[in-house]
């Protein structure tokens, strides 16, 4: 490695490196071809439904999270990649193969928007949390930027790939493409794991040790601590502002497209749009308001950009200007936010 990035990259810490962006490039591009599907087919179940759809997602993650807690206190580390995504593999390509035979069915797009929303609460923790595991504190304050990084190239490239290609291929065939991108980021994340285990041994957490901690625990830090429940009522409140957003932009998407595939491509062009604006604000903004200001001067705009959005829709309510205020929600969300 040239020298110049030495004090950036230390010995052995390349290859782990550049696998773990690229395990988390594949992971958020999969991710992300999925989600912009999801929107679509949550129209073929009836934007009736909405509301009872978020109550079985509700319901669905109660039931799941506890199983997701007993699993890692007992899993050891380098099975948790494979065991926790394949199972999300094996359930899409049971979709895909259901929405090629049965395209339109409301109950098959109910169960996946459903199936998807409950999974994107524990898809990209499950990374971060062998992520780390993998790299000590010093080195991960060096990296974790990168490794970022590729997760934010996946969230363009995945959209990307369904607006131009959706309407082409299909439902069904861009399913099993995601799925082969998290069966990439499976092997591209154990080899990451295993290889700064193999390189770091001191620091790095045995693969062969389980993540252990029990769920009472994270509980019990919730309701004792002030800052962590101010956090979770600003994140009630953005999903309040979500859920009313999300309802008019599907009013408006259904009138607008009756094609499901002209309304997936619509879909992946707004996540597009939310993962670019994103980068940018993390890439342009963040990093100067922190310096020149504080962690809650940036935090603070976030209620300002979002009152603005709401301000030029009340003078202008389109169906361009909704759809624009919804990419600078989520995109505020993302970078600034999170």
């Amino acid at each position: 490695m040239n020298n110049k990035y030495r004090w950036l990259i230390a010995a052995g810490e390349g290859r782990s490196l550049l696998a773990a962006s690229a395990a988390h490039f594949c992971l958020l591009g999969g991710y992300y071809m999925l989600r912009s599907l999801r929107e679509a087919l949550a129209l073929d179940a009836g934007r009736s439904q909405f509301a009872n759809l978020f109550t079985l997602t509700m319901f669905a993650s109660m039931a799941l999270l506890p199983a997701y807690w007993w699993l890692v206190a007992r899993l050891p580390r380098r099975l948790l990649f494979p065991v926790a995504y394949s199972g999300v593999i094996v359930l899409f390509l049971g979709f895909a193969l259901a929405i090629a035979l049965r395209p339109g069915q409301p109950l098959i797009a109910a169960a996946y928007f459903v199936a998807l929303t409950t999974l994107n609460l524990f898809v990209v923790s499950v990374f971060w949390s062998v992520m780390v595991d993998v790299w000590r504190s010093e080195s991960a304050k060096r990296l974790f930027g990168f490794i970022a990084a590729g997760g934010s190239l996946g969230a363009l490239a995945g959209p990307a790939f369904n607006a131009l290609f959706v309407e082409q291929l299909g439902l069904a065939v861009i399913i099993v493409i995601a799925c082969a991108m998290l069966g990439g980021a499976i092997v591209l994340g154990m080899y990451a794991q295993r290889t700064r285990a193999e390189d770091d041994r001191r620091h790095v957490a045995s693969p062969a040790i389980a993540v252990g901690g029990r769920a009472f625990d994270d509980l019990k830090r919730l309701l004792t601590s002030r800052y962590l429940l101010v956090l979770a009522l600003v994140i009630i409140i953005g999903q309040i502002v979500a859920a009313f957003m999300y309802n008019e932009q599907a009013r408006i998407v259904e009138a607008a497209f009756v094609d499901r595939g002209a309304r997936a491509a619509l879909f992946a062009r707004l996540d597009f749009g939310v993962s670019a604006l994103s980068l940018l604000l993390q890439f342009g903004v963040v990093g100067v308001l922190t310096a020149r200001g504080s962690i809650r001067l940036s935090l603070s705009i976030v209620p300002a950009l979002l009152g603005v959005s709401f301000v030029m829709l009340a003078v202008s309510p389109t169906a361009t200007m909704l759809l624009a205020t919804q990419v600078l929600r989520r995109a505020t969300d993302y970078g600034l936010s999170k």
